[in-house]
Parts: C-alpha cells; sequence; structure tokens
C-alpha cells in the first residue's frame, strides 16, 4: 500500500503527456538568433580585415623611406580595396540593427551587447571619415614622382586611425559574440 501510494505521488507529480508537449512550445527564435549570427559574422569578417591589414600590411606601409613609394601602395590600395571599404563598414553597423529588430528588450544582457557592438561599428565609420578619408582622398590623386612634402604626417595620421578603427572592430566583433552566448532561450508559452 504504501509503495502504491509512493508511485500515485510520484506520477501526480510528473507531467502528462500534454503538459510535456506545451512545456515544448516555444515562441519561434531563430530571426533573432539568425541575426546575432549575421551580425557577428559581418562584425567578424571587418575585424579580420582590419586587424589583418594593420598587422601585415601596415609594416610594409611604415617601412618605405620615400614617400612617392608610400603613395603608390596607398594610391594602389585606394583604387582596389577602398571602394570596398564603405560596403564592409556599413553592411557591418546596419548589421547590428539586425537582432534589434527581432529582440530589443533592454533587461536582456544580449540586447545591451548587440547595442554595444552596434555603437562600436558607427564608431568604426566616424573614425574613418574623421581620419583615413581625408588622407585617402590626398593620396588617391597624389603623383608619387612628386609626393606631398608632408607624407610623413599624412601616413602617420592614416596608420592611426586604421590603429583606432582596428581596435573598435575587434571591440564589436566581441560584443556581437557576447550577444550570442549571453542570448536567452524564448519564453515558454503557457
Amino acid at each position: 500500500m504504501t509503495s502504491t501510494i509512493l508511485i500515485l505521488t510520484l506520477l501526480a507529480a510528473e507531467p502528462g503527456p500534454a503538459a510535456a508537449a506545451d512545456s515544448m512550445k516555444q515562441e519561434p527564435d531563430w530571426p533573432a538568433g539568425a541575426a546575432r549570427l549575421t551580425s557577428a559574422f559581418l562584425s567578424g569578417f571587418q575585424s579580420g580585415w582590419l586587424v589583418g591589414t594593420k598587422l601585415w600590411v601596415s609594416p610594409l606601409r611604415e617601412s618605405y623611406q620615400d614617400g612617392g613609394d608610400w603613395i603608390r601602395l596607398q594610391g594602389a590600395l585606394n583604387h582596389t580595396v577602398g571602394p570596398a571599404a564603405p560596403v564592409m563598414m556599413g553592411g557591418a553597423a546596419i548589421g547590428n540593427l539586425l537582432p534589434l529588430l527581432f529582440d530589443h528588450d533592454l533587461r536582456k544582457i544580449s540586447t545591451w551587447l548587440t547595442i554595444l557592438g552596434g555603437v562600436f561599428n558607427g564608431a568604426i565609420i566616424v573614425s574613418t571619415m574623421i581620419g583615413n578619408v581625408p588622407v585617402n582622398n590626398i593620396t588617391s590623386i597624389a603623383d608619387p614622382a612628386n609626393p606631398p612634402a608632408n607624407w610623413q604626417q599624412l601616413r602617420s595620421q592614416w596608420e592611426a586611425f586604421h590603429t583606432v578603427r582596428s581596435v573598435f572592430s575587434v571591440c564589436a566583433f566581441t560584443l556581437n559574440l557576447g550577444a550570442i552566448v549571453f542570448a536567452e532561450p524564448p519564453a515558454r508559452n503557457r
């Protein structure tokens, strides 16, 4: 008799098939998850590009002792990868808005991480416009045979702002990865 009461008590405490099926129903979270992944991918691609050029191309640029060589390289980069930069930077910044379309609950850590990632992606654009674009405008039209007298100052400015945006890109990527890690599971229907 005691074992029967114990079994009935356990069965009563155990949710039945209807309760188990109801607990498995969840609001669809795949759009927010896909948006977070997209945002992290775009930020990661941008970070890889910026940090990669800082680590491998910048030392070459900084080693030039002749202004004409630097103008030639920088001008060539302006005409080849330069047009892709606004697309990449704008895409990463817009990519940070996507998760917020699907999940904008300010009580969630993932939402704040996404917002902060977006702030850093926006800061990349601002620092580029302030520090790199003015130099690019000069180096795209400068004659390597007659480089500007202040070419070393221009190079220093470009590299300083490139360092800043490279650091910002790592911050944006890290925050967007954090938004994936700290994303809360969707609320269950009741």
